[in-house]
């Protein structure tokens, strides 16, 4: 008996209750759109007010989201304004994700709207000035329109469909290309074994060309800057980089602090317990759709880890973000699929998550900046005087800088080494010295700590250090006449 047989109710009643909830989560990604931006969203916005082949040849990352950004600024340019765009974005996702698994049942559809609209992870790049809502926007669509094929050729049409939705997805971030074998490996297991033949040979063709194109096409030709071991800055696939980046994924660590903050000892082994629980109980649901999105999302993060493993490092929170999809089809599915005791538990263990995670965004984390560049603004408009000088680096910062400390009286000069020769700033009452503490400048200690004794003998000594995260900065000025 299906689920809406088993709970009768009108069409429009199960319009308004999952229209209902994809309000309410939506509301939380209204949450904190003026906190400030942190640098990665900085370099979309340069990209997408300095639109041109060479521009975008000169990228890592094809061009469709920075082309849509750059008409969405066209009207704004504002913090809260250039998020919007990933609201918009994330709204047509919720309603997509809704219509794919509302065709089980109307418990599956809230299910995957609440996890989805909860999960930190999701609820960050929701709202952030990048591409992953999109690339999450368009593996939902593929995964929607997937199931059902018999092989028969009306079909070829949704079949191309697919296939552009992929290439669209390449066209957005080179990992769209790992979305093609688990939109299959779930088209496949959809259908009955005896029409899986001749969906692979009428269906699969059609989904598979358009990304391959369109990969062939930006990897081997359009994009000038693609990553090697070399210059690449994620870090090497190791099982703590694995058990991290799924912490963060599924929100794991964000209810280990909750319960750290009340006191409860060894909440991080719990939350990971609490996690492969409710995982062993919706795998006990059953149900074949629910195991192939399972299939799916595991599918999609084994690609990443065997091209981190032989090639370059590409497995990160950020990249592995697109299994998310699937994985939660699955939940969703499973829970749907669940009797009695089990769906019961499910239930529960879905339900604290999601309170949990609304709990933690709604109080903290919709609030606080991943980079406070804001707040370095603040302070250096606070604490500086015409005449004054901003040197920053490393100097791919500068944009981050600009966008909140620059006046036409205060000059800002990025410094392309530690050993650089610096602007004439002898002239000047202070400088401040601007530094991002990352993977390129945490190992020059020596050659920092050099620079800042070089601004010393040109303006003055110190006179006082601020930390904003990863943000440090030092004015430098001479002693005050008497």
């Amino acid at each position: 008996m299906s689920e809406n047989a088993a709970h009768p109710s009108t069409p429009i009643g199960n319009t308004l209750i999952v229209g209902g909830a994809i309000l309410a989560v939506l509301g939380l990604r209204l949450l904190g759109l003026d906190k400030g931006l942190w640098l990665d969203e900085i370099f979309s916005i340069e990209a997408a007010a300095n639109v041109s082949v060479d521009g975008l040849r000169a990228s890592d990352k094809p061009p469709l989201y920075v082309l849509l950004l750059s008409g969405w600024t066209t009207l704004g340019t504002s913090d809260t304004y250039l998020r919007l765009l990933s609201v918009g974005i994330a709204f047509v996702t919720l309603v997509t994700l809704a219509r794919w698994l509302g065709r089980t049942s109307v418990l599956a559809a809230l299910v995957g709207i609440l996890l989805f609209g909860t999960l930190p992870m999701l609820l960050r790049y929701g709202q952030e000035v990048r591409g992953y809502g999109l690339s999450l926007l368009l593996a939902t669509i593929a995964f929607e329109r997937s199931p059902g094929f018999t092989g028969a050729v009306s079909e070829r049409g949704r079949a191309w469909l697919v296939g552009v939705v992929c290439a669209l997805g390449v066209a957005t971030h080179l990992i769209g290309v790992f979305l093609v074998a688990p939109v299959l490996l779930y088209a496949l297991a959809s259908v009955d074994r005896g029409r899986r033949r001749a969906v692979l040979l009428e269906i699969a063709p059609r989904i598979v060309l358009p990304p391959a194109i369109a990969f062939a096409a930006f990897y081997f030709a359009f994009l000038d800057r693609i990553p090697t071991n070399a210059d690449w800055w994620m870090p090497t696939l190791t099982p703590e980089v694995l058990l991290r980046t799924m912490e963060e994924l599924f929100g794991l660590g964000v209810i280990a602090q909750l319960v750290e903050g009340a006191g409860v000892a060894g909440a991080r082994v719990g939350g990971v317990l609490l996690g492969v629980t409710l995982f062993a109980v919706l795998l006990l649901a059953g149900g074949r759709a629910g195991v192939a999105c399972l299939a799916a999302a595991l599918l999609y993060w084994t690609q990443l880890g065997l091209v981190s493993l032989i090639g370059t490092p590409i497995f990160l929170y950020r990249t592995a973000l697109l299994g998310l999809v699937p994985l939660i089809a699955f939940a969703s599915l499973q829970t749907a699929n669940a009797r009695g005791a089990l769906r019961w538990a499910s239930l529960a263990g879905i339900a604290v998550a999601c309170l949990a995670f609304t709990y933690a965004w709604t109080t903290r984390l919709a609030g606080s900046p991943y980079e406070q560049w804001r707040d370095l603004g603040t302070l250096i408009a606070r604490s500086s005087e015409p005449g004054d000088v901003v040197l920053v680096y490393p100097p791919y910062i500068r944009p981050a800088v600009t966008r909140y400390a620059a006046t036409p009286a205060l000059p800002i000069h990025a410094l392309d080494a530690p050993s650089a020769t610096l602007p004439s700033i002898a002239g000047g009452r202070a400088a401040f010295l601007v530094v991002r503490v990352d993977v390129r400048t945490r190992h020059i200690g020596r050659d920092l700590e050099a620079l800042d004794r070089r601004i010393a003998r040109a303006i003055g000594p110190p006179r006082g250090s601020e930390r904003f995260g990863s943000i440090v900065v030092t004015r430098f000025a001479a002693p005050a006449k008497k």
